[in-house]
């Protein structure tokens, strides 16, 4: 079972700067084996990699390479089960004569956390401090 949730809200400040915020969850909660000589209890498998949630680059949590967040091996990105992001931005028309060029200032804050559900892991841990890079 894997569900995503995103949502984001923009207002112009001035008209030549806009403040946006996004904030995004999921979760994969892999569905127990339901044969005959496993019990419920002990019968769930960990997520195909290819169907877990994976974090960081420059459309989720920028300042992190892309899958940089989460559970790893050695360099290898793993993917997790549960996540969450939020990101806040200020987008600005450069001042003077530079505003009619097609570059903007752009600053920004991200935070978010990626993990896996494992040995009955869930919320308790989720929610502990997250990478903050601070840009």
């Amino acid at each position: 079972l894997k569900s995503a949730l995103s949502t984001q809200l923009a207002q112009r400040l001035s008209p030549s700067l806009t403040c946006s915020l996004s904030l995004r969850t999921g979760l994969l909660y892999p569905i127990p084996s339901l044969s005959p000589s496993s019990s419920l209890a002990s019968s769930s498998v960990p997520a195909h990699i290819s169907d877990r949630f994976y974090l960081g680059g420059p459309l989720d949590v920028r300042m992190f390479r892309q899958g940089g967040l989460g559970p790893r091996d050695g360099r290898d990105a793993l993917g997790g089960d549960v996540f969450w992001a939020a990101g806040l931005n200020l987008v600005s028309d450069l001042p003077g004569r530079a505003r009619a060029w097609p570059v903007k200032a752009h600053a920004f804050l991200n935070a978010g956390r990626l993990d896996s559900l494992q040995k009955g892991i869930f919320l308790h841990l989720f929610l502990q401090p997250a990478h903050l890079p601070l840009f």
